[in-house]
């Protein structure tokens, strides 16, 4: 179940309606059980025009990862987005004890 106290969503530009935030809130708890322990997310939409442009930061002691993405609808912004994310997170996991790495590193791969 999420954590809402480890999640912050902001809206700019529009009003989500109860569908949306209940798949915003499945796709954060997805990130959040990939996520390093203590991690704070922080979600960011914002409705410009006739597109909308998102963010995704994941916070926590170990590592930050960070995407961002803009798309015509709302939902298929979150999932390129949580895409992002869950892949950096797969390869800091993959790669956090074999030698020193930078968030660049991860984020490249």
């Amino acid at each position: 179940m999420l954590d809402l106290a480890q999640c912050n969503f902001d809206f700019r530009g529009f009003s989500p309606d109860q569908e949306f935030l209940a798949f915003l809130k499945t796709v954060a708890e997805q990130i959040q059980v990939l996520s390093p322990n203590e991690s704070f997310i922080n979600i960011e939409i914002n409705r410009k025009n006739s597109f909308y442009v998102g963010f995704i930061n994941v916070n926590s002691a170990p590592a930050r990862f960070c995407a961002a993405d803009n798309e015509d609808d709302p939902k298929l912004l979150v999932l390129k987005l949580a895409s992002q994310i869950q892949r950096q997170i797969k390869n800091w996991k993959r790669f956090r004890f074999s030698k020193p790495y930078s968030e660049a590193d991860v984020q490249a791969i």
